[in-house]
């Protein structure tokens, strides 16, 4: 009772579980959506080999919004988010539900013209 009533030591032992149980405790991972991205290094000792897991920051950089574009503050976050989810509606709206078949379109084309040289030339004769 009075570990869970001290800061520190309540810190110190979420830190813990989340070394135990990887990235988050089991009741913690049906909840999370998105992981966090790590990278595994082995150090070799005379004792032997050590395996660490770190953040991979790259990767990290890599998902975040307007780190790439200098974006600093709230409001030019949240206008890129918003400009993406317009793009993203706009897309979906304007794209056909079955791509086009050009070469059926085509076929029927050329058949369509074959039929009107045949009855040009008939009516030549």
């Amino acid at each position: 009772a009075r570990s869970t009533k001290d800061p520190r030591r309540r810190v110190a032992a979420m830190l813990q579980q989340g070394r135990d149980w990887g990235q988050a405790r089991p009741d913690q991972v049906r909840d999370r959506k998105v992981k966090v991205p790590m990278q595994v290094y082995t150090s070799l000792h005379a004792s032997g080999a050590e395996r660490i897991e770190m953040v991979d920051v790259h990767t990290l950089q890599g998902r975040c919004k307007g780190l790439s574009a200098g974006s600093c503050n709230y409001r030019e976050v949240r206008n890129l988010a918003e400009e993406e989810e317009r793009q993203a509606k706009w897309l979906n709206a304007t794209a056909p539900l079955e791509p086009k078949d050009f070469i059926r379109e085509n076929k029927a084309q050329l058949g369509y013209y074959t039929d009107m040289h045949e009855e040009s030339r008939y009516r030549a004769e």
